[in-house]
């Protein structure tokens, strides 16, 4: 599980969490108190360890590889550079503001966007069309979402 160390793999076994089975029924905060109850430091989140251990616990192996290739500091990240006009720069500026995920992007303004590209100093990038980009990959509607990026220029309408 991506984000267990040893430390914690000890604090959650003395806690009673033992199997992939276990881990997967619990919530990511019934984790974190269950390895901060033994006095161990988290590094990053257990938002995802359940939905790791549940994978790990099904045998599903290669879906637990690609899932724990988009974890990053605990935190679950889409590919933002799906969404027309978000580059990598403009992709790690989101991840650091806090919008790691498609439903992240969908759900924010448009100028909270704005105020995240200029303080990484990417002012010419325009997001208007990124939440709603956003909102078709998290939606898995890649028909809708290619119909829409064929119609931009660089992100723009």
């Amino acid at each position: 599980i991506e984000g267990i160390g040893p430390k914690s793999a000890e604090a959650l076994v003395t806690s009673g969490v033992s199997t992939y089975r276990t881990m997967a029924s619990m919530t990511p905060e019934a984790l974190e108190d269950a390895v901060k109850s033994k006095k161990v430091r988290l590094v990053g989140s257990t938002s995802t360890w359940p939905m790791q251990a549940e994978l790990a616990a099904n045998g599903e192996f290669e879906a637990l590889d690609a899932l724990k290739g988009r974890i990053k500091g605990g935190f679950l990240h889409d590919d933002l550079t799906a969404i027309e006009g978000i580059g990598p720069k403009a992709q790690e500026a989101l991840y650091e503001a806090g919008f790691r995920s498609y439903a992240e992007v969908a759900a924010a303004d448009v100028e909270a966007l704005n105020a995240v590209l200029e303080a990484a100093n990417l002012k010419l990038l325009t997001p208007d069309t990124w939440p709603q980009q956003a909102d078709l990959l998290a939606k898995g509607d890649l028909d809708a979402l290619k119909t829409l990026q064929d119609q931009l220029k660089g992100g723009r309408a």
